[in-house]
């Protein structure tokens, strides 16, 4: 005759099974927990020791208050925009007193180049109507050198701009001072990744 267990309890080492079973099973879950990525690399702060860096991340929403173009927003999720970091360098180093320098990344090289484009199209967009534009490369990235219109103020600052790309990644170095010169923007960027 068949005894039925289903009333019966499991035994003692059967439930001690089933605990360490889950407990491992809980452990090796947070193993597959993928650590953040690494921080994306900037102007080093020793590249300007008279100024104050403060770094923070930029959002795909934060870029497009850089400029007013419609779409803006739509242009940077079709070229997969995933993530960027930015430091501000503010002080006064005798040429400049206020700097930034990005790294924004891309999903692909095609993404990060059409970006690069977009400011070079629509520069009165970014930097006003009469701004000035060259190609420029540096360290395996091209691009563009962009001197922002001026404002025709009687202490008027000069504005500039690189942006490069190479690869997935885009190089922004903005700069602005009484002394500030393409010449000094270049020697800045040599030092920016």
């Amino acid at each position: 005759m068949y005894r039925s267990h289903s009333h019966s309890k499991p035994p003692r080492h059967l439930a001690l099974l089933v605990l360490v079973a889950w407990v491992a099973g809980c452990g090796s879950s947070s193993s597959t927990i993928s650590a953040p990525p690494s921080p994306l690399p900037l102007l080093p702060a020793a590249a300007l020791p008279q100024l104050t860096p403060v770094d923070s991340p930029l959002t795909a929403t934060e870029l497009t208050h850089d400029a007013p173009i419609a779409g803006f927003a739509d242009h940077l999720a079709a070229w997969g925009y995933q993530r960027g970091s930015q430091r501000v360098f503010r002080g006064n180093s005798g040429d400049f007193t206020n700097v930034v320098s990005r790294t924004l990344e891309f999903g692909s090289a095609d993404g990060a180049a059409a970006y690069v484009r977009l400011v070079d199209t629509r520069v009165a967009d970014f930097f006003g109507s009469g701004s000035k534009v060259a190609a420029l490369s540096s360290a395996g990235r091209s691009g563009y050198l962009i001197r922002a219109a001026p404002c025709g103020c009687h202490l008027e600052t000069p504005v500039m701009l690189a942006v490069l790309s190479a690869g997935s990644r885009v190089t922004w170095l903005y700069g602005t001072g009484r002394g500030a010169r393409p010449a000094g923007l270049r020697a800045l960027l040599a030092q920016a990744p």
